[in-house]
């Protein structure tokens, strides 16, 4: 059971927000619990007085119907908070994860793909050279083929 004196300055919010209609597909109340929060929250009425309105309710009676209410939104706020951080745990996957850390350290990747690459760009560069020099000796060939043959 809650502290009636701890939550007290809460329930006209939240009884402004029940009645305005922000909750009403998640949230039920009784008619009486209804009754309570309007008249605690709303109208700002006593326990006391809000019983004789209420047609002669007693206090023991009023308290566990308003702990009923505060369970309620309790639930319902609990759910959204769930919601939320579901929502950021699922954009924080971990490829996300990685990125956000290379960001941070200026690291853009790592040592072995870093390696692979420039070991990538080496063996380019060897065969490049290499069709080079196979051109270049193919030509030297062909020349000095036409020199053997023009004698």
């Amino acid at each position: 059971m809650i502290d009636f004196h701890l939550i007290i300055d809460l329930v006209p919010r939240l009884a402004k927000l029940f009645f305005s209609k922000y909750f009403d597909k998640v949230l039920r109340m009784s008619y009486v619990q209804a009754a309570i929060f309007l008249g605690i929250g709303l109208q700002f009425k006593n326990v006391d007085n809000l019983g004789k309105d209420l047609g002669g309710l007693k206090v023991n009676q009023i308290l566990p119907q308003l702990n009923k209410c505060i369970k309620k939104f309790t639930t319902v706020f609990r759910k959204i908070y769930e919601l939320e951080a579901e929502e950021q745990i699922a954009e924080f996957v971990p490829n996300k994860a990685n990125q956000i850390l290379d960001e941070a350290t200026g690291v853009k990747e790592t040592l072995a793909k870093e390696m692979d690459r420039e070991g990538r760009k080496f063996v380019e560069e060897l065969r490049k050279e290499r069709d080079t020099f196979q051109k270049d000796v193919k030509n030297k060939n062909k020349q000095h083929h036409k020199k053997s043959k023009g004698r």
